[in-house]
């Protein structure tokens, strides 16, 4: 299993990886993530639903949040717009 962050909106990518090589990718939203949430018990939880019950995998979902918590919280800052629209041939 590998993580991958989405900084916006906040979120988690799980891409897991299959003995016949194939990949399979799984979008975890985390929308209320705020500078008060509790990273150990989201982190708990996140790896309860997901089976992930290696330790070193729990612990590297602990940094994983304590990252993205630190890029949402500097960020919202940071005004999004429409910079381009694309039309149908």
């Amino acid at each position: 299993c590998r993580f991958l962050l989405r900084y916006y909106p906040p979120g988690i990518i799980l891409e897991y990886e299959y003995r016949d090589k194939s990949k399979k990718t799984k979008e975890l939203d985390i929308l209320d993530l705020n500078e008060f949430t509790d990273l150990d018990s989201l982190a708990d939880r996140i790896a309860d639903n997901e089976q992930l019950n290696s330790i070193p995998k729990r612990n590297q979902l602990r940094i994983i949040l304590t990252r993205l918590r630190e890029r949402t919280i500097n960020r919202k800052y940071r005004a999004f717009k429409l910079f381009k629209e694309i039309g149908a041939h």
